[in-house]
């Protein structure tokens, strides 16, 4: 029992310092948005697709339409997913509500360990009634990396421009920072997964600020044990 124990908390106080670490690096009083999805490092689909649903509940209708396109060679891949969703309510005073979200991806294979690339996202939302904002969009466009200095580990840093339109008023600014990963890495009698996402969106007046790290550890002291 006592060399079982040793196993777990021999590397505890490596796991400790490097979760500090990246913790207080980072300033977590303003996050985004949903934080926890990596636009960059993030898990990407490697098939075509095309689909169109409808639907009507009473007197709501809906449509929801979207492509999936890939394409991949030696040294270039290229991704473009687009989904449409629109509703229809039809009364006294019939309403549609369309969103609109596009995003396109290419990346072009520098070396083994580099690719360089280019990733832009539009969304759209448009809304007959008389509300507050019925009319908004964002849209940015950025240079980014793909790093892999070591084996399962991954960075990739990206800089580029944003553009943000909601009840007439126009704001751009710069949009910037940093995403890692870090895939079943053996530290000791651990297996490490990580996740990091930093993100910065000068959008004059205002800045959004993302700050997300995730470390998840898997300790297997026997055969058929783990925690």
């Amino acid at each position: 029992m006592i060399n079982i124990i040793q196993k777990i908390t021999k590397p505890f106080s490596h796991i400790l310092c490097a979760t500090l670490f990246c913790f207080f690096a980072t300033d977590l009083s303003i996050a985004q948005g949903n934080v926890s999805s990596l636009e960059y490092l993030g898990s990407s689909f490697r098939q075509n697709d095309f689909y169109t649903r409808f639907d009507k509940q009473l007197n709501t209708f809906y449509l929801n339409t979207g492509l999936k396109f890939f394409v991949e060679s030696e040294k270039f891949d290229v991704r473009i997913n687009e989904n449409f969703h629109s509703t229809l309510v039809r009364g006294l005073q019939s309403s549609t509500r369309d969103e609109q979200q596009l995003n396109f991806r290419t990346a072009y294979k520098y070396s083994n360990e580099v690719k360089l690339g280019i990733l832009g996202s539009s969304t759209v939302l448009a809304d007959n009634r008389n509300i507050e904002i019925n009319q908004a969009s964002v849209s940015f466009a950025t240079l980014f990396s793909e790093i892999e200095p070591y084996k399962n580990i991954l960075f990739s840093p990206f800089g580029g421009y944003s553009s943000n339109s909601q009840v007439g008023e126009n704001d751009y600014g710069l949009v910037y920072g940093l995403e890692g990963v870090a895939k079943s890495l053996l530290l000791s009698d651990f297996r490490l997964n990580s996740e990091l996402r930093f993100r910065n969106e000068d959008i004059m007046p205002r800045r959004n600020l993302i700050r997300y790290f995730q470390l998840t550890a898997a300790n297997f002291f026997e055969q058929n044990i783990s925690n």
